[in-house]
């Protein structure tokens, strides 16, 4: 298969099209002859590749598997959200929650949480991520001793305790399926 980039500036050249085939620049010119598949470049400048070496990927697919509370408005949506979630995941699972902020329901606690599922292990971030609210049976399956300084039990807030959480929640990593595909 046949990638053409049609209109593209080339080391100051502007423009032209370039062919790639089998992944590697095959021509370069104007107007060079139809491909299998064409991108309009709209005279934007060609440049090698870039890696980012610095994706998390893991916690881009541990986003994609997570309940994401950020356009949610009023405390009855944001219970609602939890209440669909508890539903679409089997018992027992791990309930991960984003993009918390006040504004949704108030400040919230270990207590707000249990009374929204009390039979499930639940953690809900602040949109800042400095902060983890974890309800009572998250904290059970956590369990006891060796807590790191910025838990408050009696509140479940748990303050910078990423790495902590890390080591001690009982799951694999996230499926990187959802994060594989590509979108132009």
């Amino acid at each position: 298969m046949s990638l053409l980039l049609r209109n593209v500036e080339v080391a100051g050249r502007t423009g032209l099209d370039v062919r790639i085939e089998g992944g590697r620049i095959a021509e370069i010119g104007a107007r060079l002859r139809r491909a299998d598949r064409e991108l309009d470049g709209r005279g934007g400048a060609l440049i090698p590749g870039l890696c980012d070496h610095h994706i998390h990927l893991f916690a881009l697919a541990a986003r994609a598997e997570s309940v994401s509370v950020e356009d949610v408005a009023g405390p009855q949506a944001f219970a609602a959200r939890i209440a669909a979630a508890v539903v679409e995941r089997p018992s027992g699972a791990w309930l991960r929650v984003l993009g918390y902020h006040e504004s949704l329901a108030g400040p919230l606690t270990r207590q707000d949480l249990d009374r929204l599922a009390p039979d499930r292990p639940v953690r809900v971030q602040h949109q800042t991520g400095a902060l983890w609210v974890l309800n009572s049976a998250a904290l059970a399956v956590l369990g006891t001793g060796d807590d790191p300084p910025g838990l408050d039990r009696a509140s479940g807030h748990l303050w910078r305790g990423d790495a902590w959480l890390r080591g001690r929640i009982p799951t694999p990593p996230p499926p990187l399926a959802s994060v594989r595909a590509v979108t132009p």
